[in-house]
């Protein structure tokens, strides 16, 4: 006896999270039903998304159902024919006579393409402008490859297999074709999603996708990197911190020194003074004196020997002699008398 039902079923395909990086993208291409104007369809959306999912290929799926080639070929002609919906999730059974969840997405054609060897149903849709939501997870989800796909809802008539251990289906009538929750795949090897911004399939890049999250997305989709983010801007905050705290500090250190060559050049130009007050009596000569003294101790090292040094220096120099000399007003010496008395100062004092 014929083993025959008939219920509600679902498939689900286009797994994210096994998305091929070395498929050609060009294969991954599919036209829109002959009867969708497209441009009437999106006028007035400033921001419109289209995706292509890979919605099943020929296998016997983990709850026994067999999808043969011939099946594929037929929900891809109700696709192009009805275009069906996509909600979040499928409506329970008893939920279906009156509860009207809102669209997501129109599923606007479908066409069957071989890629890595083996056919593959593949349907396009257009994500509606209200769905925000979906929109954002779409792109977040295809950048971080989770697993996230859709779902093939309808009444099928199956009749059982013996040789296959498995389910033939007879009849199916879909209904929709809805996004599925992550980690429900019943499916093998459906990896296949693309994201697409205009009809001309160009691929949404994936700085376009990183571009249009925000901190709240990341934080919801991929926590533990919003984590390492967040820790490595407090830990830049703290770097800053500790950078300006050292800088204020370097400030303060450089102040200080300055002061400190401040008060040595002080007490420096104070001993020069004390110095010449001694060995020079001629006010006048003396401020002349010590500005050829000062001007010979420029290094910000000077010392009180390197000041004693340029004080002999330049009394003993024919110019300083000449000076004194010049403004002494009782001459008890001439230059060269004063000459012969190379290095005895006493005998300046008379000046």
């Amino acid at each position: 006896m014929k083993k025959i039902k008939k219920e509600k079923i679902s498939f689900q395909g286009g797994s994210i999270r096994e998305m091929s990086d070395d498929v050609d993208s060009s294969k991954l291409k599919v036209e829109f039903a002959s009867d969708v104007d497209i441009d009437k369809l999106t006028e007035g959306d400033d921001d419109p998304l289209f995706v292509i999912v890979e919605v099943m290929n020929p296998q016997i799926s983990k709850n026994g159902t067999r999808w043969t080639n011939e099946v594929m070929a037929d929900i891809a002609r109700q696709i192009n024919e009805n275009k069906p919906d996509a909600y979040m999730g499928h409506l329970r059974d008893e939920d279906r006579a009156f509860d009207s969840p809102e669209s997501q997405t129109l599923w606007l054609g479908a066409s069957i393409v071989e890629i890595d060897g083996k056919p593959r149903l593949l349907a396009k849709g257009y994500v509606l402008p209200y769905a925000e939501n979906l929109k954002k997870y779409l792109k977040a989800a295809t950048l971080l490859k989770k697993d996230f796909g859709v779902s093939v809802y309808g009444l099928a008539s199956q009749q059982w297999n013996e040789s296959l251990g498995a389910w033939d289906i007879e009849d199916f009538i879909l209904e929709s074709i809805d996004w599925a929750r992550t980690g429900a795949k019943g499916t093998y090897d459906t990896k296949l999603l693309k994201l697409t911004k205009e009809q001309e399939d160009n691929m949404s890049t994936k700085e376009e996708i990183i571009a249009e999250l925000n901190e709240g997305d990341l934080k919801k989709y991929n926590p533990d990197l919003h984590a390492k983010v967040a820790k490595k801007i407090e830990d830049g905050k703290k770097e800053d911190e500790a950078t300006k705290e050292m800088e204020k500090i370097n400030k303060a250190l450089e102040a200080t020194i300055t002061e400190q060559k401040k008060e040595i050049a002080k007490g420096i130009e104070s001993h020069v003074t004390s110095e010449l007050n001694e060995k020079v009596k001629n006010e006048g000569a003396r401020g002349f004196i010590q500005k050829m003294v000062m001007s010979e101790l420029k290094s910000d090292d000077t010392t009180r020997e390197l000041a004693d040094k340029a004080i002999k220096s330049v009394l003993e120099s024919d110019a300083g002699k000449s000076l004194l000399v010049e403004m002494s007003k009782s001459k008890k010496v001439t230059v060269q008398e004063a000459k012969k008395k190379e290095g005895e100062f006493e005998g300046y004092l008379e000046y």
